[in-house]
């Protein structure tokens, strides 16, 4: 189960990397704030929401392994 959870380091590193190229691109790399203004809330509401998702994701693998050890 673990080696399937390798993923989420990558694409963690991987969308840190889009959200920079776009931020460049989008904004022109002057660093003058983001060009939707309601876009640090929304930032921050997926934020929140990949912390539960980890959780639950932790529940499951400590469920599926109990189920194994069974």
């Amino acid at each position: 189960m673990s080696e399937h959870l390798n993923f989420l380091p990558r694409l963690n590193a991987e969308n840190a990397e889009l959200r920079e190229k776009l931020r460049v691109k989008e904004l022109g790399g002057s660093g003058a704030g983001p060009h939707d203004p309601s876009m640090d809330a929304r930032v921050a509401r997926l934020e929140d929401d990949m912390k539960e998702v980890k959780a639950d994701l932790q529940t499951v693998k400590t469920d599926l392994a109990a189920i194994r050890a069974d």
